[in-house]
């Protein structure tokens, strides 16, 4: 909760700065969403994308705006606009609405479903996102580290001839 505390008051504080600063504008949208006011977070989002039509992730989050508030047709319209512009993180919301109106067989709305997440680019993720760690991956580079480090400490004792404990 301290980071959206954070995320509201320095986007807020840069908008009395700058009131068309459509960063500041699609955080805030965010933080709205975070907190499940989709009025206020949509208003944010329509506003940061009318402010920068070159940026398409505040159509993302616009378009989420709508899945939330159960506005189907309206969410898949919006994340198509943004997929077109660019955003491939909105395939994600495209495939949560085919899984919502989804009417074929499990198997079916599962294909379709993992089809659209698979048109999501690891650059689109990343920038919808933001740096993610994949845990396992960081557990593994740790354990890595640490042994690399174990061998060389074992490496430089038998070096220098002495035990840990000399």
């Amino acid at each position: 909760m301290a980071l959206l505390k954070r995320a509201f008051i320095q986007s807020r504080r840069r908008l009395t700065v700058r009131s068309d600063d459509s960063d500041a504008l699609h955080i805030l949208s965010r933080v709205y969403l975070a907190q499940a006011d989709t009025k206020h977070a949509a208003l944010s989002a329509a506003l940061s994308y009318r402010t920068d039509p070159t940026n398409a992730l505040p159509l993302v989050t616009l378009a989420r705006c709508h899945l939330v508030a159960g506005d189907a047709a309206a969410a898949s319209r919006i994340a198509q606009r943004a997929v077109d512009e660019g955003a491939t993180y909105a395939n994600e919301i495209l495939a949560q609405v085919a899984l919502k109106t989804a009417g074929g067989s499990q198997r079916e709305v599962a294909v379709d479903f993992e089809r659209l997440r698979g048109r999501v680019t690891p650059g689109g993720r990343l920038a919808y996102l933001g740096c993610a760690v994949d845990a396992a991956a960081a557990w593994q580079n740790l354990k890595s580290v640490q042994a690399d480090r174990g061998r060389k400490l074992v490496d430089k004792v038998k070096e220098t001839g002495r035990g840990l404990g000399s």
